[in-house]
């Protein structure tokens, strides 16, 4: 993430409450221009004790466009860490399970 990015994500005050999903919105926010992400945030985060490995499903029925999630954030400030190899095997299993 840039520095310009990291700037404007920190300054999101209203995204705070989404925890680790917080960049998941903001970047799906930037990519599809959304106006009302908190309205999507209620519909497609799934992020929770059942979500089969599977933190956010947006669809865009009207573009045909389906985005399925799994976030990784890290507090650390080690920019050489990469997310847990685990994560992409569980989004290997969400994707399996919504097909």
């Amino acid at each position: 993430m840039t520095e310009t990015h990291q700037a404007a994500f920190q300054a999101r005050t209203d995204l705070a409450r989404y925890g680790d999903n917080a960049l998941l919105l903001f970047t799906l926010q930037l990519r599809f221009d959304i106006q009302d992400i908190e309205s999507i945030a209620n519909d497609s985060l799934t992020d929770g004790y059942e979500d089969k490995k599977c933190d956010l499903v947006y669809v865009d029925r009207e573009n045909e466009i389906a985005v399925i999630a799994q976030g990784y954030y890290s507090t650390s400030d080690n920019t050489n860490r990469d997310a847990p190899a685990n994560k992409a095997s569980d989004l290997n299993t969400a994707v399996a399970w919504l097909f």
